[in-house]
Parts: C-alpha cells; sequence; structure tokens
C-alpha cells in the first residue's frame, strides 16, 4: 500500500499525533492513529518518551503497510531499563538503553514487519546503532559491538554454507560428516568452528577436489575441536586440538607399484593401510623423521609392498593380508613385530584350520591349536596330522591318497577304511583290510561252489595263492581238495567240518550278501534270495509285475493283465461300447437313470422332433373349434404326451384370466358400480364415486418444511415389479450419503513416505513428507530453488519425523529458507517425533515453523 501525496509525491501519513508520554510497565503494540478503537490502544505519536519500570519489555510498532515509506517516530528511554522496539510481527529492530534515544523510518512497506532504518540520537551528534551493524560474529551490547560465536548443536551430516559464518557447530551424534561448500564461493574470509562432542568420529570435507590442511579430508576425534578457514581455494585449521586418547588417525592409500613418497600430512597419519591390485612392485617411500607406524597390507596381485626411508639403510618387506609394527628411525625401517630380545616364553593365539597360528607366507600351511592340549598341522585349509595326548593323529585318508603313503609313491600305503578296520592300498586301489576281530579281508574276493579262485588270501591261519592242488592247514586252519564227499575241512563238501559253504557243516564260512538285483557268478546268500525273489506261495511283488496277456474270451485261472481287461471290458466310468449293447427296458414313464433302451422311447412318446415335424408339414387352421385338439405333455403324469380340446384351453384360459381383470356385466354406459371392487394405490374404488391418488393427493396436502427421519414418501420399486412402497427420510438420507461419498472425497493432506535423501517435487505441494520410526538413518531433505521448481506462492508442505527416526536435515538451495519467531536463515534440523510446515511467502523465500525444530 502505498500513501503519497499525489500532488508532488511527498508521505501522506495516516495521521499525525506529535508526542506521546509511556510508561512501559508491560509489552505493548501501538497503532496508527486513524486505527485506534479503544481507549487502551496505544498510538504511534512522531515522537515516544518511554520510561521502562522493569527489563525485557518491548514495543511493537503498527502493521507497515498501512502507512507509506517515510513514516518516521523517535524513540526516548527516560527510564534505567532497557527495552526493545520490534516490528509487528514481533521480530527485533533496536533495543534502546537508558538515557538513549532512536530515530526510526520506514523505507518498504510490503510487508506487514517492513522495513526500518534506525540510528542513534547523540548529544551534538548522531551514531549510527550498533544492532544494526551487529553481522555474524558480532553482537550489539549497549552502543558497542563485541565479538560472539553462537553454538549450535547437530547430529548428523551437515551441509556447512554461508549461514555457518562465525557458528560453533557441535556434533551430540554418531559418526558424521561437516561437508564444506566451496571456499572460493564463501570467501577466504569465512570461518566456523567445529568440534566432536558426539559418539563417533567427525569427518570435515571440502567439495570440488579442495584440501584442508593439504588433505582431501580431516577427523576429529571425540573431544577433538577446530576452527575452520577458508582461504583460496583451500581450507586450513587453526588450534586443531588432539585428544590424547584418540591421537591415533589412519591413512587409507591405494597402491598400483612403482615408487610412492608419502607427503608430510599423509605420514602423520599412525594407522596405515595400503590397497588397491599391483601391477608391479611397490615401494613406499616414508619420511626421514623417527616414527612408530601401525601398517596392514591388503593390496592383491603377486607382486612386493616395501617401505624404506629417503636414504634407505634396511627395508622391511610386508606380504599381502598382513600387519605389522614398524620403526623408522629417519634411515632403517624395522618391523619390531619380528624382534623379540630376551623373551622365553611367546604367546600366541589358537588359531584355526584355516587360518593357522604359524603359516608360510601367500598361504594357509601352518600349525594352530585345535584345543588346549593339540597340536596341528593344516596345509591348504585341511588338517592333515594332530598331536594329542602322546599320540600322533593323522587324517583317514582315502585308498587313492592314502593318510601314510611314500614320497617316491604317494598312492600306495595306509588308510583307514571304516571303524575300527585298517585299508591296504596300491596303486590308488583297496586291496586289502584288517577288521577289529582281526579277519583280513582281501578287496575283490571271488568263489564258487565248485572251487576257490583267490588271488591271494589268508584264511583262519591258512595261507592259498590259487597255485596248488591241495593246501593242508592246521586244528585252525582249512584243507582245500577236491570236491570230496567226506572231506574233512574241504571245499563245497557234504559233512564236512570247517568247511565252506558245506551243507550240515560245522563253522562255515559266511559270504557277502550282494545288493538285490545282482546278477554274475557271486555266491547267493538267504538274505540275497528274501530281499530280491517272491515265495511261490501268496507271494507279494512290488514295482510292476508282468505276465503274458490271455487271448480275449480267455476264462481260465491265468493272471489277468491290464492289456487283457483293457480290450475285452468297457471302463465303468464314460464306457465306449461297441456291437449292439442290451439293457432291460423300464416301464413306460420311467423318469430315473436307468438307461432309455429303443423299446422304451417307442412306447412312451413320439419325440419332439416328429412332432416339430409333422406340425410344421401339417396344412394351417386359422379358427379352431370347440372339438380339435392340441398335444400336451403332461407334468403330472410323469411328462406323458396327451390331448387337449380347443374347448377345454378356452374354459381354462377364461377362468385364470377373470383373476388378473374386472368382471364387468351389464352396459359399461348405464352401469353405476363396478360387480367387484378394486383398490388404486391403495385406496378402494367401486365406481360410484372419485378417489384422490398419489399426485392430485401430494399437490393439495399440507407442506412440511423440515423432514424427519420417521416420516415417508412413496416409492415405485422397479425391483419388484414397479409395486408402490413407502421409503422413510431416514433411508433417503442413507441412500443419498453413500452416493455422494462416490463423489466428493474427504479433506486429508496426502503422504509421501522417503527412507532417503530426498528433494522436493512439484507435485508434493500441499502433502506431507514422513519419514517411517524404521529408518533410523539420518537423512537430507533439500527444497529446490524457484528456478527448478516453482511452486506457487502460498504452497504448504509439512514434514514429519516419527518416533525413533533418524534427524531429517531441512535444506534450501540458492532460495531461503526463514525460522519463524527468530528471522534466522539456513537449514534447519527436524528431532525425531518433531512435525514442521514450510509455507511461501515470496517466490524465492520460504518461511517454516515447527516441533522440534532447530
Amino acid at each position: 500500500m502505498i500513501f503519497t501525496d499525489a500532488f508532488g509525491g511527498s508521505t501522506v501519513r495516516p495521521a499525525d499525533v506529535s508526542y506521546a508520554a509511556v510508561a512501559l510497565s508491560a509489552s505493548i503494540d501501538t497503532f496508527w492513529p486513524p486505527y485506534v478503537t479503544a481507549s487502551t490502544d496505544q498510538v504511534l505519536a512522531r515522537i515516544m518518551d518511554v520510561t521502562p519500570s522493569a527489563a525485557s519489555l518491548a514495543i511493537a510498532l503498527p502493521d507497515a503497510e498501512l502507512a507509506g515509506n517515510g513514516q518516521d517516530v523517535l524513540f526516548s528511554n527516560l527510564g534505567s531499563d532497557t527495552y526493545t522496539v520490534t516490528d509487528s510481527t514481533g521480530a527485533s529492530i533496536a533495543t534502546i538503553a537508558a538515557g538513549q534515544a532512536k530515530y526510526f523510518y520506514l523505507i518498504d512497506n510490503s510487508t506487514p514487519g517492513g522495513t526500518w532504518r534506525v540510528v542513534l540520537f547523540g548529544v551534538g551528534a548522531s551514531s549510527p546503532d550498533a544492532s544494526q551493524l551487529a553481522g555474524a560474529g558480532l553482537k550489539a551490547i549497549g552502543a558497542s559491538l563485541a565479538q560472539s560465536m553462537e553454538v549450535i548443536t547437530v547430529s548428523a551430516t551437515q551441509a556447512v554454507d554461508a549461514s555457518f559464518r562465525a557458528l560453533a557447530v557441535t556434533n551430540t551424534g554418531g559418526t558424521i560428516s561437516y561437508n564444506l561448500a566451496s571456499a572460493t564461493t564463501l570467501g577466504n574470509d569465512f570461518f566456523f568452528a567445529a568440534r566432536n562432542q558426539g559418539t563417533g568420529v567427525l569427518t570435515i570435507a571440502p567439495s570440488g577436489g579442495e584440501l584442508i590442511d593439504g588433505l582431501a579430508s580431516i577427523q576429529l576425534q571425540l573431544n577433538e575441536s577446530c576452527i575452520v578457514v577458508a582461504g583460496t581455494g583451500a581450507w586450513y585449521t587453526i588450534g586443531r586440538g588432539r585428544n590424547t586418547q584418540f591421537n591415533f588417525t589412519q591413512l587409507s592409500k591405494t597402491v598400483t607399484g612403482g615408487t610412492v613418497t608419502l607427503s608430510l600430512a599423509e605420514a602423520s597419519n599412525i594407522v596405515q593401510n595400503y590397497n588397491g591390485v599391483l601391477v608391479s612392485n611397490c615401494t613406499v617411500v616414508l619420511p626421514a623423521v623417527v616414527q612408530v607406524y601401525y601398517i596392514s597390507n591388503t593390496t592383491t596381485g603377486a607382486f612386493t609392498l616395501t617401505f624404506q626411508s629417503p636414504t634407505p639403510g634396511s627395508v622391511f618387506v610386508l606380504p599381502p593380508n598382513q600387519a605389522a609394527v614398524v620403526f623408522c628411525d629417519g634411515v632403517n625401517v624395522t618391523n619390531t613385530t619380528t624382534t623379540i630380545s630376551g623373551v622365553t616364553s611367546l604367546l600366541l593365539n589358537g588359531g584355526s584350520v584355516s587360518t593357522p597360528t604359524l603359516a608360510f607366507i601367500n598361504t594357509n600351511n601352518g600349525l594352530f591349536a585345535p584345543s588346549s592340549a593339540a597340536v596341528a598341522v593344516t596345509a591348504a585349509g585341511v588338517e592333515h596330522v594332530r598331536w594329542f595326548g602322546g599320540q600322533t593323529l593323522s587324517a583317514d585318508g582315502t585308498s587313492a591318497a592314502p593318510a601314510y603313503g611314500f614320497q617316491a609313491d604317494p598312492d600306495t600305503g595306509l588308510y583307514r577304511a571304516g571303524a575300527n578296520t585298517l585299508g591296504f592300498a596300491t596303486g590308488a586301489s583297496g586291496r586289502m583290510t584288517l577288521d577289529g576281530s582281526g579277519h583280513l579281508v582281501p578287496v575283490g574276493l571271488s568263489q564258487n561252489m565248485g572251487s576257490v579262485a583267490l588271488p591271494w588270501a589268508v584264511v583262519y591261519g591258512a595261507t592259498f595263492n590259487g597255485a596248488g592242488t591241495d593246501l593242508t592247514g592246521t586244528a585252525a586252519g582249512l584243507s582245500i581238495g577236491g570236491n570230496a564227499a567226506t572231506a574233512t575241512n574241504a571245499t563245497n563238501a557234504t559233512n564236512a567240518t570247517n568247511a565252506i559253504n558245506a551243507t550240515n557243516a560245522t563253522n562255515a564260512v559266511n559270504a557277502i550278501t550282494q545288493a538285490p538285483g545282482t546278477s554274475n557268478t557271486t555266491i547267493a546268500t538267504t538274505a540275497f534270495v528274501a530281499a530280491s525273489f517272491a515265495p511261490i506261495a501268496s507271494p507279494t511283488f512290488t514295482g510292476t509285475p508282468a505276465a503274458p496277456t490271455a487271448a480275449p474270451g480267455t476264462s481260465t485261472t491265468q493272471l489277468a493283465t491290464t492289456a487283457f481287461v483293457a480290450t475285452g471290458y468297457a471302463t465303468l466310468a464314460s464306457p465306449a461300447f461297441t456291437g449292439t449293447p442290451t439293457a432291460p427296458t423300464a416301464a413306460p414313464g420311467t423318469n430315473t437313470t436307468q438307461l432309455a433302451t429303443t423299446a422304451f422311447v417307442i412306447a412312451t412318446a413320439m419325440t419332439s422332433s416328429q412332432i416339430d415335424v409333422q406340425t410344421n408339414a401339417a396344412p394351417s387352421k386359422t379358427t379352431p373349434v370347440s372339438a380339435d385338439e392340441i398335444p400336451l405333455v403332461d407334468s403330472a403324469a410323469a411328462y406323458t404326451l396327451k390331448k387337449l380340446t380347443w374347448g377345454n384351453l378356452l374354459a381354462t384360459a377364461e377362468t385364470y384370466f377373470d383373476t388378473l381383470y374386472l368382471s364387468v356385466t351389464g352396459n359399461a354406459a348405464t352401469a353405476t358400480a363396478l360387480q367387484n371392487a378394486r383398490t388404486i394405490d391403495g385406496v378402494s374404488f367401486n365406481g360410484t364415486a372419485n378417489i384422490t391418488v398419489i399426485a392430485p393427493g401430494t399437490n393439495a396436502a399440507a407442506s412440511k418444511a423440515t423432514p424427519v427421519d420417521a416420516d415417508e414418501m412413496p416409492l415405485v420399486d422397479s425391483a419388484a415389479s414397479n409395486v408402490l412402497k413407502k421409503l422413510t427420510w431416514a433411508n433417503l438420507k442413507a441412500t443419498l450419503k453413500t452416493y455422494f461419498d462416490t463423489l466428493y472425497g474427504t479433506i486429508n493432506i496426502v503422504q509421501n513416505s522417503q527412507s532417503a535423501a530426498y528433494t522436493l517435487v512439484l507435485s508434493d505441494a500441499g502433502k506431507h513428507i514422513y519419514h517411517p520410526s524404521a529408518d533410523t538413518t539420518a537423512r537430507i531433505w533439500t527444497i529446490p530453488a524457484n528456478a527448478s521448481v516453482a511452486y506457487p506462492i502460498g504452497t504448504a508442505i509439512t514434514f514429519v519425523n516419527d518416533t525413533s527416526a533418524g534427524v531429517i536435515t531441512i535444506a534450501i538451495t540458492t532460495d531461503t529458507l526463514v525460522l519463524a519467531g527468530t528471522g534466522s536463515t539456513g537449514s534447519r534440523t527436524l528431532a525425531a517425533n518433531g512435525v514442521a510446515t514450510a509455507l511461501k511467502i515470496t517466490s524465492t523465500r520460504w518461511q517454516i515453523n515447527g516441533t522440534g525444530l532447530t
């Protein structure tokens, strides 16, 4: 609103009250003279002499939109306490200390608060107001400017921009980062203080390839702090305090080969990790300083990683996947972990079969302790030998790789063939076993009932190799000769003692039972026969037994196969008969699932197709007489065919239609009443008098402006043959509500759930962005610039951070985000259980307010 004189352009004031003396005992609002509505309203005079009676009181100026630019007022303080002058929105403009006088004039009336300039009046001269000069890092104390550093706390990763100037930014969260904007953009006078008061490491990282203290990033351990200053294209720290409890930092360096010389900044990291894929031998040159390093090598590739000084004395080679404590005296680099002087006992971890305690370089071959009383040898991650309780325990081995073999013949030796069984192998094949009963069993034993054929064997003390014809053993031995029927200890002998497979024998040799289905010359034991064959009496077959298929029509005790049944019989379900099947003929009129024979059909009735054909071929008759006949299927007589005369049809039809239509007798022109009275719309009517039906009756009825639920109205029910029914007002309301609910949606704020970093889009206008409890990670949600997403002025977007969810940083790109109540700008932090709403008030300016918002 503009208040100017049309003739000359001078300011036209709302009204002019020249002077007011104000005894200020409580904060007050002031009013332009035309807008004073009560005697208690304080008018804003041109000169305001204020005497405050307490500290922290305030006077609010009127709405700037109701005055013109150039409107002015002089405030003086005649008391001993300082008071504050604010704009109409409550934002502070200036403080007026005891004895001071300040001159205010309006330069922009486009908003309710407006923009006011303030000049401090002095004795004989005027001076600017210190509070108007105070910016970032400065604070007005009376008429003086003092240095200021406001402390803010953060618990999530922050983007440090111009709004962080002169702030002390303290981490109270876990492991987070301060991501710095470009030093060139912020200028080489930008600074802020950083302190790690959290529970994890705080990383300060420049952007765009810029360095800080010559490094890509720095880390502040717990309770460490520093001042971060922007230079020309680089960042520096001042007073970087180091916590002696956490004075180690780590260098992670990727190397590929060649000579790599560490800078002093890199070498200041006591803990160093070297990674990457080596394509050649790599030499790392440490500075010529006295230092201890904790170095690990996680590189890959078949090349070496060597450490030396610039003028090398002794050097140190660190194998891959190894770590060492290294000491450099400026010339020599020594692995201190291998220098053990005067130590009589070295305690090591037990290790495991895949990571032995003592191992060889580039292998997992070595020694480890599987238990407190055992030591074992592992090779390629497999245990081979263990010493336990005075015993040497070996792996089982196999016939192909015996546990005990020979260097020149590794597939010949001893192995464990099973529980309590020792196996003997030659040429990677098992040859015989020695079991727990002392039996020495050859592998590949073959026998038949007529003779014994063995490669060689020791059987109950007697040796036989198949070369001789007779072999006589001791009392515990075996005598093998011909097939003597009466021999003692003979092979296949009848009534023999200690015979192999003998009949009525004592101490007969049992053979190995072969797997069912085996078909060779191996001896068949009784167990093999029982498992493989069925008895002749009442056999129980398994699998799919087969038999010859009998000829069709066979009627004997021969087995009937499925093929015999399929070719000679029909199935119960949907049988397909051939030939001329016959069946009993049902009595006429039978109506069941019994098969209908041709005789039943002919005896019962003429088929419908016959009636159709004959009726269609018959001559026409236009006027039937009473004796004419019509075919009829009698439903009351099991649907048999009968005849119906035309006379009977007319009589039956007349009886039926008399129930539907009025019975009129006599001359309608002279009749005075219906023979039978009827009802119309529920009103009885016999023709003797007029009646009132719904339409005229409704028109003539008394009016009712507000129906109640029990009121009734007529309804023609289309779902019930259009009969008249009544509808209550309650039922009508319920039906209408159901219908209109489908047309008009309920008012709600649509949700957009996000569990990641997110930049708002145009469709988010009017929605609420929701951060669920399940996502405990801190997130950054960004309001885009008006140049990229042009939200209409008045757009409101709500941010909701649910219980236990990670902290949300509400950031903005190039536009301005103002915190309501304080006027501060920049990114805002929304804690768990917090709700905040951002309102777009100009094309490039948003205002935000809420709970849990800092």
